[in-house]
């Protein structure tokens, strides 16, 4: 850490909420029935399970979609889920990058949706929302749908609560805390070019500078999806960065600060700026509203390396082998950065924005029947679909059918928005789950591989050590305004523009402490009495 302000440490709450949503696009593709990440688990086959009976459940649906916003009423597949659920939903959806600022136009619309997403308490915003009375305790519907209870743990649950009230509003979506972003890359040009697979990050751009010249028609680094300094998060792990998170303070281990205002992030910042200046990183990263362009380029063979989920080895390594049969994607090992840090990943909260109700709708009781249901007799349909059209039967196993040979209306993005909650239990089970995903895709020999680079991925874990629903009575108030003054202008000097320095950065730093920042971290550290390192996902 260096100078004063790296000594007082911070953190804006929206910030961070903001940086763990987007890693929500990794973990979507477990929660909702058919996407490449429940392919098929490799159980026996058998006749459909009966569908949901009872009275026809209507609700209205708010929430945000990770994968491009194409979805189109009236689908097959929409009317295969409503007649087997024996449901009817008015969705809206939005997208993800934009739901956080867009949803709130919606609340102060004053008519809410049924159901609808949101990030929770953790953000003032929404526990004030509850304390006006916008959504329906729902402790008791908890208690007689144990299902849905039990796939969050208590200790979350008893985060939730509020703290005047002592109730629960909020359903979080429990994701697992271990989402890591591998850095592919395009291993037959780095063979083209006698490059051996990077170490460290010294490597890397050495390696990337190599490949810009040799293959001047495509992008040396890209990204995945969403914002592209939370997608880099594990290579930030290689400068000792916890990528939006808070840490002890270098100085008093009883002090949590918030990370930007750490040596180690600003120098993980300060390199992709230097990446953007060198021509190492795609020039539209962080400006092209397309969540997704960085990994459709690479899938068509116009960038060598990217940052993204680790499920995406399937669908990326299925897209370039049609694209280009002598392609060979491959996973860079957690590299050692310019102080001899180890990378790992940044692990994530065990919680994924989750769902509210709003105390005006008449049907929260029922949606929690159908939750229920969903969980556990809907099971084969949540997970795989509708036979023939999203898996086949093969040797008494369902076999997912590949996204790329599916029908546009049994595609991912017709699906998303209809999806609801999975169990946690099914998100990294990697044999029954992810296994029969590389089979059913052709790429058996790659599975032991790309398990073995999660697991190495894991072995150095940087967390956040703040805990999400811990709030600062300042922030609530100014926290969005001081941030949009200060740091704000900051990131995006650092990370869009390649003049902007450090100086500049550390002034906005310092004007976000004097503002009322030191103020919130003052009140965090009052408010959370552990601030020790979390162990979720360990």
């Amino acid at each position: 850490m260096k100078r004063s302000v790296f000594k007082k440490a911070t953190c804006l709450l929206m910030a961070v909420l903001m940086f763990a949503c987007m890693a929500a696009g990794c973990g979507n593709a477990v929660a909702g029935g058919g996407t490449e990440a429940n392919e098929a688990s490799g159980e026996t086959a058998g006749e459909a399970a009966e569908g949901r009976g009872g009275d026809l459940l209507s609700f209205t649906y708010l929430r945000p979609v990770w994968q491009p916003a194409t979805f189109v009423s009236g689908g097959a597949y929409e009317q295969a889920l409503f007649d087997y659920a024996n449901i009817e939903v008015d969705v809206q959806i939005i997208p993800v990058m934009e739901y956080d600022a867009k949803v709130k136009t919606v609340v102060a619309g004053g008519t809410l949706p049924d159901v609808m997403w949101a990030s929770g308490p953790a953000d003032p915003f929404w526990r004030d929302l509850e304390n006006q009375g916008a959504f329906t305790s729902i402790d008791e519907l908890l208690e007689s749908h144990p299902n849905v209870k039990n796939n969050v743990s208590e200790t979350v649950w008893n985060q939730m609560r509020n703290p005047d009230d002592g109730k629960i509003y909020f359903l979080p979506r429990s994701i697992a805390s271990d989402v890591p972003f591998f850095t592919f890359y395009r291993k037959d040009w780095f063979d083209a070019q006698n490059i051996p697979e990077p170490t460290t990050i010294d490597e890397l751009n050495a390696a990337l500078e190599t490949i810009k010249n040799a293959y001047p028609e495509a992008v040396p680094m890209t990204v995945g999806m969403g914002g592209f300094e939370w997608m880099f998060k594990d290579l930030g792990t290689s400068f000792g960065a916890t990528v939006g998170g808070w840490v002890a303070s270098a100085d008093d281990p009883d002090t949590i600060i918030p990370a930007f205002l750490t040596e180690e992030q600003e120098n993980y910042f300060f390199w992709l700026q230097d990446m953007r200046r060198d021509g190492l990183l795609d020039p539209e990263v962080g400006i092209n509203p397309d969540v997704n362009h960085g990994k459709q380029k690479f899938m068509a063979g116009t960038a060598a390396a990217y940052p993204g989920g680790y499920p995406d080895f399937i669908e990326i390594s299925a897209a370039l082998a049609k694209t280009d049969p002598t392609a060979e994607v491959a996973i860079m090992a957690p590299l050692t950065g310019p102080t001899g840090v180890q990378g790992g990943t940044r692990t994530s909260y065990p919680v994924d924005r989750g769902m509210y109700f709003s105390s005006a709708s008449d049907v929260t009781a029922e949606f929690f029947d159908f939750l229920e249901w969903w969980l556990t007799d809907a099971t084969d349909f949540r997970r795989y679909g509708v036979e023939g059209e999203m898996y086949n039967v093969v040797e008494g196993k369902k076999v997912a059918i590949p996204e790329a040979d599916r029908k546009d209306d049994y595609k991912t993005t017709q699906i998303e928005p209809l999806s609801f909650f999975g169990r946690i239990e099914e998100e990294l089970d990697f044999e029954g789950t992810w296994k029969p995903a590389f089979v059913a895709n052709g790429l058996e020999e790659k599975f032991e591989y790309w398990y073995d680079s999660f697991m190495a991925y894991c072995e150095n874990r940087f967390p956040d050590y703040l805990s999400p629903t811990v709030l600062s009575p300042t922030s609530a108030e100014i926290g969005a305004q001081i941030w949009e003054s200060t740091l704000s202008t900051a990131y995006g000097a650092v990370l869009l523009n390649v003049n902007g320095t450090r100086e500049q950065y550390q002034e906005q730093a310092d004007a976000w402490l004097s503002q009322g920042g030191q103020d919130i971290i003052n009140e965090i550290n009052a408010a959370q009495a552990d601030k020790s390192k979390p162990t979720y996902g360990e």
